[in-house]
């Protein structure tokens, strides 16, 4: 329920409801909108702080992640580096949310990522993905249901030209234009 774009000179804004810090904006938005009950919210684009240049952002309901220019992999909001179903809608309820761009840790340059209802998944400049988050159902697809807090190899390590997270799956496209999705997806 928040929109993400980035401007020509590679900042990026956010917008609309703030109850998860999914604005990146570093603080709790002081604006109630119309139509959202009495949830954070910004009508007006607010910058995502940290001073990034960013060339890709995707987003749920509850987070927002963003690949930079240097393919750094920065998340920020509800479910990124804390508990699952926390929320931080007051500044002193801060556990299982971030209302900053955090670093994803990775030895790997990013060039897209995609998020789901539980995982997230990035492709890395050589066209494999990594998934992180709950693998419940084989969203990773990698043969197994371990989640993991930390991005490992998905699908085997079979390169893609491109990816997306959905809700209880993951669906890739192949450089050839088959899709290849597993559980869920």
């Amino acid at each position: 329920m928040h929109t993400c774009g980035i401007t020509t000179s590679l900042i990026a804004y956010c917008w609309g409801r703030d109850w998860t810090g999914a604005l990146g904006a570093g603080d709790v938005s002081a604006e109630r909108c119309l139509g959202f009950s009495i949830d954070p919210c910004s009508s007006t684009p607010r910058p995502v702080v940290g001073k990034h240049h960013w060339a890709q952002l995707a987003a749920n309901d509850r987070a927002t992640c963003g690949v930079t220019t240097s393919g750094e992999l920065y998340c920020w909001g509800l479910d990124v580096g804390g508990d699952d179903g926390q929320y931080c809608q007051r500044p002193d309820n801060l556990t299982g949310c971030t209302r900053t761009p955090i670093l994803i840790a990775s030895a790997r340059t990013y060039k897209a990522t995609s998020i789901g209802d539980v995982h997230h998944c990035q492709q890395t400049l050589d066209g494999t993905l990594e998934c992180w988050g709950a693998n419940w159902w084989g969203m990773f697809g990698d043969g197994t249901v371990n989640s993991s807090p930390t991005p490992v190899t998905a699908a085997g390590g079979a390169t893609y030209a491109s990816c997306v997270a959905l809700r209880t799956g993951t669906c890739a496209l192949s450089s050839d234009g088959h899709a290849q999705c597993w559980p869920g997806g």
